[in-house]
């Protein structure tokens, strides 16, 4: 995790892996650069640092039509991968080591956002008035 200089390991899931060996073995540019993600344009550099996978994102978000004033980019995806997953009951200290967070304050935010979400389908308070 660059932001906070842990090392972070995830698991890669079996679509995940299928889809990184057809790239490998099938769509990725032929070169003797032992980096797995090189540009496209020739002579096919490797990818370097974020701004790369940002520009990337933002590419595939364009022609997706996904526009989201608040997020972008890889940081709309981490947010909707950790709402999903809390969603999903997985608990909170789990996302929060998935996200990379040395605080699981900093994991809290998801959960606030989708009590937000929530709010539409609240039903108006009902009041008995009361006799004596």
């Amino acid at each position: 995790q660059s932001k906070t200089l842990n090392l972070l390991v995830l698991p890669l899931l079996p679509a995940i892996g299928n889809c990184m060996q057809q790239y490998l073995l099938g769509e990725r540019p032929e070169s003797n650069l032992r980096y797995v993600f090189l540009s496209l344009r020739t002579p096919h550099p490797q990818l370097k640092g974020h701004t790369a996978i940002y520009k990337i994102i933002e590419k595939v978000f364009a022609q997706l039509g996904i526009r989201d004033s608040k997020r972008k980019g890889s940081h709309l995806l981490r947010h909707h991968a950790a709402s999903k997953q809390l969603l999903s009951l997985v608990p909170l200290g789990t996302i929060s080591n998935m996200l990379g967070h040395k605080d699981m304050d900093s994991t809290t935010i998801y959960a606030t956002v989708e009590y937000e979400k929530l709010r539409p389908c609240c039903l108006e308070p009902y009041y008995k008035e009361a006799t004596l």
